[in-house]
């Protein structure tokens, strides 16, 4: 008996080690993934800005969806770092207990619903989810895939403002014309927001030349 329950309280904190571990790894990867995202983003609204002076507006409001995409994974990514932060500070506490802490909750499952969408970015995240779907599964039954659904991650407390970063839905008209709005003011384009949002309403994603 003494043997298992030395073995176990040296299991709990390989365990604990790994979480901490994988969650310090996935600080910095973000770290890194940041620099080269703002890099890339500067690149996106500087094209969308060339496109605009040239005339091609129809081409600016499709690849002005580059610009939102990487702001909003930008924006996830913040989130990301603060939950992983504090897991990794409370790692030894969560060791320590069977049940999911109330206010760890939102971090616990927020980390489960990102894992499912962007461990590409970042494998870190995807270990963790095993890790904390193995911890908790038991006492909550299903709750990883739960948590990890569009359709039921209110439940467990899922960060709303990190589930609209990772939409897969395609940017509104309003939101595109607010990027644009605000490139063309940082190159000192003039920008007609009335007009393009006319234009977008009706569906018009470019302007025909006009015939001679």
């Amino acid at each position: 008996m003494a043997v298992a329950l030395l073995t176990s309280v040296l299991t709990s904190k390989l365990v604990s080690l790994s979480r901490k571990t994988n969650c310090k790894l996935g600080i910095s990867r973000i770290k890194l993934l940041r620099n080269k995202k703002q890099i890339a983003l500067k690149g996106f609204r500087r094209e969308v800005a060339d496109l605009l002076r040239a005339g091609k507006q129809g081409n600016a409001r499709i690849r002005v969806e580059s610009v939102i995409r990487e702001t909003l994974l930008l924006q996830a990514f913040d989130t990301l770092e603060v939950y992983l932060e504090l897991l990794a500070v409370r790692v030894e506490l969560l060791a320590k207990t069977k049940e999911m802490p109330p206010d760890m909750m939102e971090a616990i499952c927020s980390l489960i619903y990102a894992a499912e969408r962007i461990s590409s970015d970042l494998p870190e995240i995807a270990v963790i989810r095993s890790m904390l779907a193995s911890k908790y599964g038991g006492l909550y039954k299903d709750f990883a895939q739960a948590a990890a659904s569009d359709a039921h991650y209110r439940e467990w407390q899922v960060n709303e403002g990190l589930v609209s970063c990772l939409s897969v839905e395609a940017p509104g008209a309003e939101q595109k014309i607010a990027v644009l709005e605000s490139i063309c003011e940082e190159h000192g384009i003039p920008f007609d927001a009335a007009a393009t949002r006319q234009e977008m309403g009706q569906g018009r994603l470019y302007q025909p030349p006009a015939r001679p």
